[in-house]
């Protein structure tokens, strides 16, 4: 015989709560996370010696001379349909399913 758990609803004033209280406290706190770990220092280590030290943000701004760039343009149309399949995560939010 299959085991099945309980499905759980959730109210729809649950699916508020997070969405207008909960939701812009988490964005804060990733943010402020952020900002703190790109001015961090990253000290040199003697046996890694591919680590280079300094800030996490001032070394990707500022890469050492000779650094080669491997960057590529995404193709508009990839872009066009990534773009259009983002559009409803706004709407994301209010439509939660707790399973």
């Amino acid at each position: 015989m299959a085991v099945t758990r309980p499905r759980v609803t959730c109210h729809r004033y649950n699916q508020l709560a997070l969405l207008f209280v909960y939701m812009p406290l988490i964005r804060d706190d990733i943010h402020n996370f952020v900002e703190l770990w790109n001015v961090h220092s990253i000290r040199s280590q003697p046996k890694r010696p591919s680590v280079k030290p300094g800030k996490p943000v001032v070394l990707y701004f500022t890469p050492p001379d000779g650094t080669l760039d491997y960057g590529q343009l995404a193709p508009v149309s990839t872009v066009s349909e990534l773009r259009s399949e983002v559009l409803a995560w706004g709407q994301l939010y209010i439509k939660l399913v707790c399973v």
